[in-house]
């Protein structure tokens, strides 16, 4: 079985995610301030950037460090796992908002890292609690970011 080396790998996701922002940066609207770039502006420079890099990193032969496999079976489950921890957080917050979505995600993310070490089941709770409290207060308080409510209305 051919395995995919490290700096193909990063390649790809950075190709992916280039091309993600780019076609994202698009749909974001135009500033109505005149000699303003937009919102839209640093995504799409960051996608091109990220695109750019990407595609080097794919058409660049590997050297010696590249060698090893970068991934291991049990690490492609975890990462699709975090894919998957993602995927719930958008869903979580459409449905639910994020006052429950953040900390149920964030708890379940530290718990897919803590597997194998000794983080209790408390501190991985705490953890997940500050975090999301920190960012509501940053981003809806601080920042007066209107955060996503869900179906539920609660936020």
């Amino acid at each position: 079985m051919k395995t995919l080396k490290r700096g193909r790998l990063g390649g790809l996701l950075g190709t992916l995610i280039g091309l993600t922002l780019i076609i994202a940066s698009r749909s974001i609207p135009a500033s109505r301030i005149s000699g303003d770039p937009g919102s839209g502006v640093l995504p799409l420079i960051s996608g091109f950037i990220c695109l750019i890099s990407g595609v080097i990193l794919v058409i660049k032969k590997p050297d010696e460090t590249d060698e090893k496999v970068y991934l291991t079976g049990k690490q492609w489950l975890k990462a699709l796992s975090v894919i998957g921890m993602y995927l719930a957080f958008y869903l979580g917050m459409m449905v639910f908002g994020y006052i429950i979505t953040a900390p149920v995600v964030i708890f379940c993310t530290c718990t897919i890292f803590a597997q194998g070490k000794n983080v209790s089941l408390l501190k991985r709770v705490i953890f997940s609690l500050c975090v999301s409290g920190f960012l509501y207060v940053l981003f809806h308080v601080l920042l007066n970011v209107v955060l996503p409510t869900g179906l539920l209305g609660i936020g």
